[in-house]
């Protein structure tokens, strides 16, 4: 897999297969036009005699091959390229909108928590830590995030990092600090949940708030989740406050009753939600709320080593009633995204994505589906580019085979990925 950062010129792309933004195959020998890392247009299908003048010369050649691909790309566009252009050929690919985790914590490992933590006070140690999250990330294909937030902001100076171009990252919806409940769960992640802690993070430059509502999830008993965070009326606050600014809110919520009393008040996302009842799933598609469901930290504790058989079989209880409401929550039309919690212990960032959309296809969803939840759907989720659309930054990720024709499995065979 070779990474590519997109110059700030001309650049064409031919495509055999492309893959647009609903999850459907928008047709075959397609050249796209981006400049200045944004997608200008887009060509095709181009007929077999041009393709093979695009194929038969070269911008890295002699003055002559040079002009015949000048000239060639000008036949298809209608318009002269600029003599700085460049272009690939993945004319025996299939090019598509880059894979979105909509929930991780980029502040942590999936290691090591306290280690992790080390370093936050450290500014020379914050580079590194990105350098070495963003490279898993991008190399599994997934080249927008939304972060659920740490206690130190991290996700802030990530996504600085990113936005500055010191080193190749994925696009970070950042929530800076995630708000909570004092002397409860997410004394890592955040802070007091209050009106006026949502105004100290709009002004510090967050993308949306992240509100926990309950406790965790207990794999030690079936149906047992840690308690209510907020008053309806408070949550009310935060929320209200939060919509107020402009920001979108997404909320930690295990049980039903935090994700009853999410919807209610008025919250546009929901995490997790591992105890998620029919009727709640009802209210969120009449509401059109979003869902992230995060298989990932229920199921990694049935492979994980050395867990006791018993609390191994209660996950897997858990994460297969989860998959059941997955199912469902798709066939009644809401939109449901992909997030793993990667950074939370034994979820490296990256790395058991591809396990989530397996997952997903366990449950019963289609190829297309899952394409959609893994791109469209977290887009609209992160509020990031939605991929290949026109005046929109071209985050594009080629691979070897057609996941429409050889199923989810391809989206691991990635050639490039491609962004700015």
């Amino acid at each position: 897999m070779e990474h590519i950062i997109l110059p700030k010129r001309n650049y064409y792309l031919l495509a055999g297969t492309l893959i647009g933004k609903e999850g459907n195959s928008e047709g075959n020998n397609i050249l796209l036009h981006i400049q200045n890392r944004i997608l200008k247009d887009i060509y095709g299908p181009v007929p077999s005699e041009q393709i093979s003048s695009l194929q038969t010369s070269s911008f890295s050649g002699e003055n002559k091959e040079r002009r015949n691909l000048l000239r060639a790309i000008s036949e298809i566009t209608k318009e002269e390229p600029p003599e700085d252009s460049s272009f690939l050929d993945c004319s025996a690919y299939t090019v598509m909108p880059g894979l979105v985790d909509c929930h991780v914590h980029l502040a942590f490992d999936g290691v090591d928590d306290e280690k992790a933590m080390t370093g936050w006070n450290e500014p020379e140690s914050v580079q590194p830590l990105a350098a070495s999250r963003f490279e898993s990330l991008i190399s599994n294909g997934i080249l927008a995030v939304r972060d659920g937030g740490d206690q130190a902001g991290i996700n802030l100076l990530l996504r600085k990092i990113t936005q500055e171009k010191k080193i190749p990252g994925p696009l970070i919806t950042a929530t800076g600090n995630a708000l909570r409940r004092r002397n409860s769960y997410g004394s890592l992640l955040g802070e007091a949940g209050d009106g006026d802690n949502v105004s100290r993070l709009a002004l510090a430059g967050v993308d949306q708030i992240k509100v926990v509502t309950s406790g965790l999830v207990s794999i030690k008993e079936y149906g047992r989740v840690g308690p209510i965070h907020f008053s309806f009326e408070d949550l009310q606050v935060i929320v209200n406050k939060a919509h107020s600014l402009g920001l979108k809110v997404m909320a930690h919520a295990d049980s039903d009753l935090a994700v009853d009393m999410s919807l209610r008040s008025g919250i546009d996302f929901i995490e997790h939600g591992y105890y998620i009842s029919r009727e709640s799933l009802l209210r969120m598609a009449d509401l059109q709320r979003c869902w992230t469901p995060t298989l990932m930290p229920v199921y990694i504790w049935t492979i994980k080593p050395g867990v006791d058989p018993k609390y191994k079989n209660i996950a897997e209880r858990i994460y297969r009633r989860h998959q059941e409401m997955i199912k469902r929550a798709f066939d009644l039309g809401i939109t449901v995204g992909v997030g793993t919690d990667s950074g939370s212990p034994s979820i490296k960032h990256g790395e058991l994505y591809y396990k989530e959309l397996e997952l997903y296809s366990e449950a019963g969803l289609s190829t297309g589906q899952i394409i959609r939840a893994a791109m469209t759907n977290g887009s609209f989720i992160t509020g990031t580019s939605p991929g290949i659309q026109k005046c929109h930054p071209a985050n594009l990720l080629v691979l070897e085979e057609n996941p429409l024709q050889e199923g989810i499995s391809a989206l691991k065979k990635i050639k490039y990925t491609l962004h700015g």
